[in-house]
């Protein structure tokens, strides 16, 4: 029974049964939100102080976030009218009117010396005003560009020089599996979410797979976790952007950024208390579902599209305290790959680019020839086995009400489509969410085994979050074809282990031809699951472009023109 304290329910504040109103504020009425939120949470402060259970924690998490969203639509919202041209002045205004009562004089005029006088001098003050609409114009242009890369170089007007500007995706008809194409938008979505994001078979898992689960239902540790701070709360809401679009019940972080400080005691006790019971609410694993075109492939392939999931802001504020916790835990424990550079303090493309130069490097010194696998694990966090990410945590000696809580966290993930007033729901059974913020790190958990495998001697392994990167030495072709093949081979098998795969498509092998050493008629052939893997002249690692001669030629041919593309539509 819905607590009477918290007033009348409103039912008409959703646009359908899942989804609220997407709302903006300014500080005042956000205020105005808080203040109201705040005196719920005193009025009802002994009663919540008494949740010791998965249900009485739910229904908390739910009159919280109704509660909000019923505030919020109480709010009346101030409605600022802004002038359809900025640069509009009395300047304009006056030049306007004198122009148009210049042509109606010239217009009417029927003497004909006359009129032709008249003409010269109307367009004089047309050429006038149109050119002072053309400066004022650009000038109020150039100041509004001005305001906007003062805060960030890259923002709206270096998107718009580039090119970068996402373009709405329109969705069409594309193929199932049986090669037939959808015929309607129902159909359509189910095939984009089945290729996107697979179940989770496990009666088709193997005994080493079947032994992760059981070690993963049957982990059991005396270590717990101390509480989350005030402190760690209030920096996780501080790494969150803001103007960024919220979940499906419509929070934004700037309401929960205001209403924390207001009283730090309402976020600080709810997430306690999630991790007290093990529980991650179920209204915060329900994710918003928005689908981008892949540039350059065909909108008719399921695969084609990149979800991205909105998911709640308060949901993602645990998620982020998670990450700190379990970073932390990695760390002390060293399980954090020195060869993995995605998603790390102190690692990123530049370190990437130069340490698989340094590899590269000291084999040519030694002259003796090398090549590059380049590799991809196909849909990576749309598809990674979720049990292999609890397995990690228990050979991590992860704390139980942390290991709980991610276990949970995992259980009963859902995401959403909306079309107009449609709404498609869907289980969400592996990977982890492109929009969350602990999707990284655990990705990462299960990338940083492959790094662990037993390669050839003087081979050399490293990733950036799913691209993998192997540099193969050998005194002969033969002899580098035999180590990639044995490395491909324990690739595979990993990936097999993991329920990962590779995409073939986008897997490159590069000869470094530096010196003579390789030839590129003769190539060492290698190979993933009877697929020769294609010998390229120059592969794109991290926006670098590696050639066979390591000239980099392309890489900076490749800037140039872009630099001089950037710079004459900036000036347009």
């Amino acid at each position: 029974m819905r607590h009477e304290l918290w007033g009348s329910e409103i039912h008409n504040h959703r646009i359908s049964d899942q989804a609220a109103p997407l709302v903006s504020f300014i500080l005042k009425q956000i205020l105005k939100i808080c203040k109201a939120v705040h005196q719920k949470f005193l009025e009802l402060q002994e009663e919540i102080q008494t949740i010791d259970s998965k249900q009485k924690l739910e229904k908390w998490i739910e009159e919280l976030t109704i509660t909000i969203n019923q505030i919020s639509q109480s709010v009346p919202r101030k409605v600022i009218k802004h002038l359809r041209v900025p640069w509009w002045d009395s300047e304009h205004e006056v030049n306007r009117k004198k122009t148009r009562a210049l042509r109606s004089r010239y217009q009417k005029c029927r003497r004909e010396e006359e009129r032709s006088m008249r003409r010269i001098v109307y367009k004089k003050q047309e050429y006038h005003y149109k050119w002072l609409i053309k400066q004022k114009g650009r000038a109020s242009l150039e100041l509004f560009c001005q305001k906007l890369v003062s805060n960030n170089s890259f923002d709206l007007p270096y998107k718009i020089a580039a090119g970068k500007i996402r373009k709405q995706t329109v969705l069409q008809s594309v193929k199932t599996s049986n090669g037939q194409f959808t015929n309607n938008i129902e159909e359509t979505i189910q095939t984009i979410v089945q290729a996107l994001f697979p179940t989770d078979d496990s009666t088709q898992e193997t005994h080493v797979q079947r032994k992760k689960r059981e070690t993963v239902n049957t982990y059991s540790s005396t270590i717990l976790d101390k509480q989350f701070t005030k402190h760690e709360i209030t920096y996780a809401i501080s790494t969150m952007k803001k103007k960024k679009a919220p979940g499906i019940d419509g929070i934004s972080i700037e309401i929960i950024k205001e209403l924390h400080d207001m009283n730090p005691d309402i976020l600080h006790y709810t997430y306690n208390k999630c991790l007290e019971l093990g529980i991650f609410p179920e209204t915060w694993k329900k994710g918003k579902l928005i689908i981008f075109n892949k540039p350059g492939k065909d909108p008719s392939l399921p695969n084609a599209y990149r979800p991205i999931c909105l998911l709640s802001v308060l949901g993602k504020i645990l998620d982020k305290l998670l990450v700190f916790r379990i970073t932390h835990l990695l760390h002390k424990n060293n399980k954090l790959h020195k060869q993995q550079h995605g998603f790390r303090n102190g690692r990123s493309c530049e370190t990437a680019n130069f340490r698989l130069w340094q590899a590269i490097n000291i084999t040519l010194q030694e002259r003796v020839p090398v090549t590059i696998l380049s590799l991809d694990v196909q849909g990576a966090f749309d598809t990674v086995w979720r049990t292999s990410i609890l397995f990690q945590l228990t050979q991590a000696n992860c704390p139980q009400n942390i290991f709980n809580l991610v276990r949970n966290y995992f259980t009963n993930r859902s995401i959403h489509y909306f079309q107009d007033e449609e709404v498609w729901n869907f289980d969400n059974q592996r990977g982890v969410l492109q929009g969350s913020c602990s999707g990284p790190l655990f990705w990462n958990l299960v990338m940083d085994t492959a790094l662990d495998l037993p390669l050839p001697q003087a081979s050399h392994i490293q990733a950036y979050a799913d691209d993998i990167n192997v540099v193969i030495r050998g005194k002969d072709k033969e002899e580098i074809e035999r180590k990639g093949n044995a490395i491909l081979e324990k690739l595979l098998a990993w990936g097999a282990e993991y329920k990962l795969s590779f995409n073939i498509q986008k897997t490159f092998q590069m000869l470094i031809t530096f010196g003579g050493r390789l030839n590129l008629r003769n190539p060492p052939i290698n190979s993933i699951n009877n697929h020769s893997i294609q010998v390229v002249n120059n592969i794109k690692y991290l926006s670098v472009t590696w050639d066979y001669c390591l000239t980099f030629t392309k890489h900076f041919k490749a800037l140039r023109d872009k630099t001089d593309s950037l710079t004459y539509n900036s000036q347009q």
